[in-house]
């Protein structure tokens, strides 16, 4: 009998450990998505920034040979 209740908290410890890790999973998939989102945001801004530098740096040099 004893024995039988053993394993009966064994599974039960087992089973919230399961769930434990599944929602711990489904947590971690959530920062990861949103940290994933919210780097894809930044760097898109950064790349916004890097091109309208480079159309600055562009039109000085395309009006000079307009010029000439």
């Amino acid at each position: 009998m004893g024995q039988k209740e053993i394993v009966k908290q064994s599974d039960a410890k087992l089973h919230s450990q399961i769930f434990l890790k599944r929602l711990l999973g489904m947590q971690r998939l959530k920062t990861l998505h949103l940290l994933f989102s919210l780097d894809l945001w930044n760097s898109s801004e950064k790349f916004e920034d890097f091109d309208s530098e480079s159309h600055r740096e562009v039109s000085p040099s395309l009006s000079s040979t307009d010029e000439s």
